[in-house]
């Protein structure tokens, strides 16, 4: 599967640790540059991870990108470019529903410079040209400041025609190294700073929407392309304000929703349990369990969803493995599984839509004083997550410390090489685990490959 949510648009090595850590917090996300920036990223980040760059193309999906032809994406259109700077690094123009924008990259744009440079030999004219001629004419322009001759002088920025600046927000640059009365306004960071461009929707625009949202359920990503056409049927956009009740706990579950944009809160008896947001989805478990709604679900902001009606979503799920699978979830999630992960250093950190997926893969065991969960020398099958008692582990070299609630344990190397397992798991103190079966777990880190990253030649993780 892969997650859309996220394009990382590749510019160069400078600036690529944004794109590392996406690629270890998110599922698969798409990551689109050349190939000379992709080769340039693999052996940095190896160099920096300790993994092997095969290893590392596997979390992502790399879209190869030609200079000046256009990708389409999510129904833009991108034209890349190559920039002047020390080491290979793109700038972009992107076109979307009668809008456009373009981003500079590090670049050094300086007409001047730039024709010196090209009456010297060092470029060549068509190249100089190129870079002379930067597109200033788009709605939004995002263009780079800094110390020439790496970066272009705030002062050649400072010169250009006001209708121009106007659209322009200068990046990668402190305010305080903008010329006075400049007319120059900096890009500031931070969500609550995001530059918004409306655009026009298209005539396929909710279609697309709905089938975008069922795209980000991992539930649904198996789906053949043929069954568009039901979904399109079964499924309506809605929008709800800031505060209205979607779901009512204790009423009969009429619909399943998923968030395409907007924040939702789960509440049981008055207590919030979780948040969720763009790609989650709630509403399943009285539809599949036939039982009332087990708790409040309100929009936190406004938020737009799509939804599907209780027998449409029972159509959706005939002749699939969906069924058992979301029963399975309800039960983890009346077991507080959720709550549990809290108490582990990685689980914790997934989000909303990585836990209900974990969740989903989870059952539940008693386990007795002295029982092995697993054998060393025997075939790696399952790793399990602590609930109550407690485990020890047990290798050549000596005894591990106890563990105990919280405690996700496995030799995932050997679960994700079909390996014998090195250690044996004994219980210590009677109680419970959570256990996940190795293909359950290996589509889990399919799916997610940055959690992969963090269980690597590890046996236990608190």
């Amino acid at each position: 599967g892969e997650d859309d949510a996220v394009d990382e648009l590749g510019r160069h090595a400078d600036h690529d640790s944004g794109t590392f850590q996406k690629i270890l917090d998110e599922g698969r996300v798409n990551v689109y540059t050349t190939p000379t920036i992709m080769g340039s990223f693999l052996r940095k980040y190896a160099a920096l991870s300790g993994l092997s760059e095969d290893m590392l193309r596997r979390t992502f999906i790399f879209n190869p990108v030609k200079i000046g032809a256009p990708t389409r994406v999510h129904g833009a259109e991108i034209k890349f470019f190559y920039t002047l700077h020390s080491i290979p690094a793109l700038g972009f123009e992107l076109f979307h529903g009668g809008k456009s924008l373009a981003f500079s990259g590090d670049s050094l744009y300086d007409p001047d410079r730039l024709a010196a440079l090209r009456e010297a030999g060092v470029l060549s004219p068509g190249r100089a040209q190129a870079l002379i001629d930067f597109p200033w004419h788009h709605t939004l322009v995002l263009h780079e400041a800094g110390v020439p001759p790496l970066h272009t002088p705030a002062s050649v920025l400072a010169a250009l025609p006001d209708d121009v600046k106007e659209r322009l927000h200068v990046v990668h640059i402190a305010e305080k190294d903008v010329p006075a009365n400049s007319g120059l306004r900096v890009g500031k960071v931070g969500l609550e700073n995001t530059v918004r461009l409306d655009v026009s929707r298209g005539p396929h625009a909710d279609a697309v929407s709905i089938l975008d949202a069922f795209d980000s359920v991992d539930l649904f990503r198996d789906f053949p392309l043929a069954r568009a056409a039901e979904i399109l049927q079964m499924a309506r956009l809605v929008t709800h304000p800031a505060g209205h009740t979607i779901i009512a706990q204790g009423t009969v579950g009429d619909a399943f929703y998923i968030i395409v944009s907007g924040v939702v809160t789960v509440r049981q008896g008055g207590r919030e349990l979780k948040t969720y947001g763009a790609g989650d989805y709630f509403g399943e478990t009285a539809l599949v369990l036939g039982q009332p709604r087990v708790a409040d679900c309100v929009a936190t902001t406004e938020v737009t969803l799509v939804e599907v009606g209780r027998y449409d979503f029972l159509y959706l799920l005939r002749g699939t493995a969906l069924p058992s699978r979301l029963a399975r979830l309800a039960k983890m999630r009346e077991e507080r599984s959720w709550e549990l992960f809290d108490r582990n250093s990685v689980l914790r950190s997934l989000t909303p839509t990585q836990k209900t997926q974990f969740q989903s893969f989870l059952t539940t065991r008693p386990i007795v004083a002295d029982e092995a969960l697993w054998f060393a020398g025997e075939p790696a099958h399952e790793a399990f997550l602590v609930d109550e008692g407690v485990v020890t582990i047990e290798s050549a070299s000596g005894h591990l410390a106890p563990f105990q609630s919280g405690a996700f344990l496995g030799e995932f190397d050997a679960l994700r090489q079909s390996g014998a397992l090195a250690t044996t798991a004994r219980v210590s103190a009677p109680g419970r685990v959570f256990q996940i079966h190795r293909e359950d777990l290996m589509r889990f880190f399919q799916e997610n490959p940055g959690v992969l990253v963090s269980f690597l030649r590890t046996k236990f993780v608190e």
